[in-house]
């Protein structure tokens, strides 16, 4: 399934069919715009309580989360490395590297046979760096127009500034709202921070 606006080299075939299902449903239930203007490609995601938003054009894999080896003297944050096709990636949850509200622990971390629905990865790569997020859902692969997009302005003072590109709000599969604020995050500043480089002496 080749596209040029979602420049994925591998992933879980059966992800990316379930996600573009859903969004061909989602087409084709909207009506037709007469200019829909410039549009964006977002993966979203859930991770903590809270909804995100990836360019696609950042994403490199998105794959349910596998074997996972812990790593010493690293941040809770840093659940530890993965390989994926003989690419060791370092797995970190951005909910709590961000201090999000979120309960949950890692109950399928190394999840068993029997386990129907684990968690997810999503591997995200810029010139100089490549990490795997872990998130507890992905929800959709969605285009949407850019004048929905809103500066996030100070109510978001948890995330660094130029973390974050802007918010949108759409309804997100799962949510009691009609409409949930969806938090779209700079790939590349977010990946430009010294503080998510584990030094290699670890892995």
């Amino acid at each position: 399934m080749d596209n040029p606006n979602l420049p994925w080299d591998e992933t879980d075939p059966e992800v990316l069919q379930r996600l573009w299902k859903q969004r061909a449903e989602h087409l084709a239930q909207a009506p037709a715009l007469q200019d829909p203007g410039k549009q964006i490609d977002l993966v979203i995601v859930r991770m903590g309580s809270e909804y995100f938003g990836l360019e696609a054009r950042h994403v490199y894999a998105i794959r349910a989360v596998g074997q996972v080896t812990p790593v010493q003297r690293v941040p809770d944050w840093v659940l530890g490395v993965t390989n994926l096709r003989g690419r060791i990636l370092s797995l970190i949850d951005l909910s709590r590297f961000y201090n999000l509200q979120d309960e949950d622990k890692y109950p399928a971390l190394n999840p068993q046979p029997e386990m129907v629905e684990p968690p997810s990865m999503v591997v995200v790569e810029t010139p100089g760096m490549e990490v795997a997020l872990y998130v507890k859902e992905v929800l959709t692969v969605e285009a949407f127009a850019v004048s929905r997009i809103h500066e996030a302005g100070d109510i978001l003072p948890r995330f660094p500034k130029g973390a974050v590109s802007g918010i949108l709000f759409s309804q997100v599969k799962g949510s009691t709202e009609d409409r949930t604020m969806i938090i779209i995050l700079n790939v590349p500043a977010l990946l430009a921070d010294k503080r998510l480089i584990i030094n290699e002496e670890f892995i």
